[in-house]
């Protein structure tokens, strides 16, 4: 409701201007042509207002366009007079003088094919002869003007004849009643171009797409073309397209059951078809007022605007909208209750349509479609041929050069292959003496990791052995059973530890539980060397995580050397170990002991090589001690 009040809104602001058939555009244009001085001058505003014959009733474009063809002859410019002729068939077209209309065409149209720079007033000829075709009932004819229209238009990158051709052809087919054809063409049209200016001055497509679509019964999508073409044909001033915009927006509305808003835009579309004055549109409206009167109760107005059209179609030699007359006459017949008129007028439309489609069958149309898709590769040919003869005036000395080039080529070719070998020979040396370099270092890698497993591992039982060498001796010759003991297990230990390097090695994968339990064995065995020790075990392990060889070997080694430095060094009685694997993995090895400096610089091989093990496998080693306070060692990964 609110799009309906809105469009009243506009055609009652609009009334003024529509029914005197003026705009502000041709006012401007009228101020202009007043002030021109020179003939010249005159004649380019004259063109330009005649290009606004959408908007002009018949007799001031007839008169300016006499004046025009006037300043043409005195000027003696065949272009000039083409377009001055162009503008008058105009006027003959509104006037119903078709033939007369058709003969100007005739007679500018073969001699502009043959001019350079007669392509714009040619195009406007031949657009001009398919609507006199058209409006004639001659619809082949029309179609082969549209497709003519097109392969120039396609030649010259002509967009906007382009879209009007297209127009064209829809138009035809929307005639001939095959909306799905004229449908797809209105659609081609649409999307021929982008650019707002062309589609301005393109309202009828939208126009002609809703009217098809009303027949399609999509109202919904009738209603959002109508809108566009309205609004286009406002901005674009264009009085034609504006009151073919309003009839078909009356029909939306009745098919909607809003026939009561339907016959205000109905008149005023008719007033404004009088006032600029085509026979052709003035019947055609006149034909759905009347439909509108049938539909409505009102079968008297119907029965006299259906007459006041069938005289003006007859009149003007409009045969093709004979047959849309006489059903809107017969619709008020039947609505008086007059059977025998209605009969009789039906039998009537029998005839008229037999007479149209006679003259333009199917298979006509479709030769015509052949013909212009046969006239487009032949002109697809031709541009191929002119780029050919472009090509060889330059290939003989294209050629020349190209054999020189060769030979050029091959020369520099054959240099750049030399110089690529010597280049990919240093590359090869520079990668094999990479190569042996990575194998050194890979190698003194492996052997500062072995130095590091002996330093924390055997050497830690070593140093136990000599502590018991130096407690195997009793006063008086006696030899100490229990340290003969302890340093075969510390011999066994070092072969343990052994044991442990290789058993790392053999596997892919082993579990934080497996190096907890490893551990656990390794401190069990070393205590009973330190028995003045108290050793507490704590274990929280939520998440058994798979740690690679490498990864477990080096946490081992480091919880060893922690716990061997708290036994060797710390002078403690107490040693806490706690083994952590939730979100993270952390250890951490606590004494009680008299702790150490740690901004000392010389803390031995041990603490290097555990802080080197945390680095290479990206752990954080922390070691807090505080004099006499001990000494606590944490690994966290």
């Amino acid at each position: 409701m609110k799009s309906i009040l809105l469009h009243l809104c506009l055609l009652l602001l609009c009334f003024p201007c529509l029914v005197t058939g003026q705009t502000n555009k041709l006012y401007n244009l009228k101020q202009q042509l007043a002030s021109a001085t020179t003939d010249e001058q005159r004649l380019q505003f004259l063109f330009a207002i005649g290009e606004q014959r959408y908007s002009l009733s018949t007799d001031t474009l007839c008169s300016y366009a006499s004046e025009a063809k006037a300043i043409s002859n005195k000027l003696k410019n065949p272009i000039h007079a083409a377009w001055s002729d162009y503008y008058s068939a105009n006027c003959f077209v509104k006037r119903g003088k078709l033939d007369t209309a058709l003969a100007v065409c005739n007679q500018h149209i073969p001699r502009l094919e043959k001019m350079k720079d007669g392509i714009a007033p040619l195009c406007k000829l031949i657009a001009l002869r398919a609507q006199v075709h058209i409006k004639s009932n001659r619809y082949k004819e029309g179609l082969e003007d549209c497709y003519q229209l097109l392969a120039i238009a396609e030649k010259n990158n002509d967009t906007l004849n382009q879209v009007i051709a297209k127009t064209g052809i829809g138009w035809v087919y929307m005639e001939m009643a095959q909306p799905a054809q004229g449908l797809r063409w209105f659609f081609k049209a649409m999307h021929t171009s982008n650019n707002p200016a062309i589609h301005q001055k393109s309202a009828n497509i939208y126009s002609n797409i809703a009217a098809v679509y009303i027949d399609l019964g999509k109202l919904d999508s009738a209603a959002l073309f109508i809108d566009k073409a309205i609004d286009l044909a406002r901005r674009d001033e264009n009085l034609f397209f504006l009151s073919n915009s309003l009839n078909i927006y009356a029909n939306i509305l009745i098919a909607k059951k809003q026939a009561h808003l339907a016959e205000a835009p109905l008149q005023e579309a008719i007033a404004l078809r009088e006032k600029v004055g085509d026979p052709y549109y003035i019947v055609s409206d006149l034909s759905q007022l009347a439909i509108f009167y049938a539909n409505h109760n009102q079968p008297a107005k119907g029965i006299e605007t259906s007459k006041k059209g069938i005289d003006i179609a007859s009149k003007y030699n409009l045969l093709a909208k004979l047959p849309y007359l006489h059903h809107a006459l017969a619709q008020n017949y039947k609505a008086a209750g007059d059977h025998v008129r209605y009969a009789e007028t039906l039998e009537r439309i029998i005839t008229l349509k037999d007479s149209v489609y006679q003259v333009n069958s199917e298979t006509e149309l479709a030769a015509l479609r052949l013909k212009y898709d046969q006239q487009k590769q032949e002109n697809i040919i031709i541009q191929q041929k002119l780029d050919i003869n472009q090509k060889n005036m330059v290939l003989y000395g294209t050629l020349i050069i190209v054999f020189f080039a060769v030979i050029i080529s091959a020369i520099l070719l054959n240099n750049y292959k030399k110089k690529q070998k010597l280049v990919l020979e240093n590359v090869k040396e520079q990668e094999k003496q990479k190569a042996e370099e990575a194998v050194r270092i890979a190698e003194e890698k492996e052997r500062r990791r072995i130095s590091a497993d002996l330093h924390d591992n055997l050497g830690a039982y070593a140093s136990a052995i000599a502590a018991n060498v130096d407690e195997l001796l009793l006063p008086h010759g006696q030899v100490d059973v229990s340290v003969i003991d302890s340093i075969k297990n510390n011999a066994d230990e070092i072969m343990q530890s052994l044991r442990e390097t290789i058993w790392v090695l053999n596997k892919n994968n082993i579990r934080i539980t497996s190096v907890s339990d490893r551990f656990k064995s390794f401190v069990g065995r070393l205590r009973d060397a330190y028995p003045e020790f108290h050793v507490q075990f704590v274990e929280e392990i939520d998440n058994d995580v798979p740690l690679s060889p490498e990864y477990a070997l080096n946490m081992l080694r480091i919880m060893q050397e922690a716990f061997h430095n708290a036994i060797k060094h710390s002078n403690g009685d107490q040693i806490t170990i706690c083994i952590t694997s939730n979100e993270k993995i952390s250890v951490a090895i606590t004494d009680n002991g008299v702790g150490f400096s740690t901004l000392a610089t010389n803390h031995g091989n041990g603490m290097t090589n555990m802080q080197k093990r945390a680095s290479a496998n990206g752990w954080q080693l922390i070691i807090k001690s505080k004099q006499p306070k001990g000494t606590a060692v944490e690994l966290v990964s």
